[in-house]
């Protein structure tokens, strides 16, 4: 299949990226794997090879529009359109790079959703807030989860 030029050139990047992690690839379905299902020269998903639940829950959407992710129960967090990825790819590699080679911390809150990206020496490097609906979440409960990142830079090998 042909992809169209803004997908096709979203994957290189991404692809460059996850070689900065080490010896990962889209195309060998080691950690993530295209959804055959959802394919189309415009739309390309990607989804954990082997999903586990101590694992983070993520995927990754590439459109001729730009590139989004779902990670824990966040849609669409973070988001980059293409112009932005096109204007700059080495902000766009960077971001993929810690996305993916992180500890991620989430914390969950009724229907706030916060994620907390820490780098290797422990410092906090990005974080995202995600709320699904409305509701007066901070009468609920928190509840953390710290995940590995999903990438291991450090091992050579898909987190396990």
């Amino acid at each position: 299949m042909d992809l169209t030029p803004p997908v096709a050139h979203t994957l290189d990047l991404l692809e460059a990226a996850l070689r900065t992690l080490g010896p990962y690839s889209l195309t060998d379905g080691s950690v993530l794997v295209l959804d055959q299902a959802a394919s189309a020269p415009f739309y390309q998903r990607f989804v954990l090879a082997k999903p586990r639940p101590t694992q983070l829950a993520v995927w990754v959407e590439v459109t001729t529009d730009g590139t989004s992710f779902y990670l824990d129960r966040s849609a669409e967090l973070p988001e980059w359109s293409y112009a932005w990825i096109e204007q700059n790819p080495a902000a766009f590699q960077t971001e993929i790079g810690l996305l993916f080679g992180s500890h991620t911390l989430v914390e969950h809150q009724g229907n706030r959703t916060i994620l907390r990206l820490f780098g290797p020496t422990g410092e906090q490097v990005r974080q995202f807030t995600y709320t699904r609906g409305v509701g007066l979440f901070w009468f609920r409960q928190r509840h953390f989860t710290l995940y590995p990142p999903v990438f291991a830079a450090a091992t050579g090998s898909p987190n396990q």
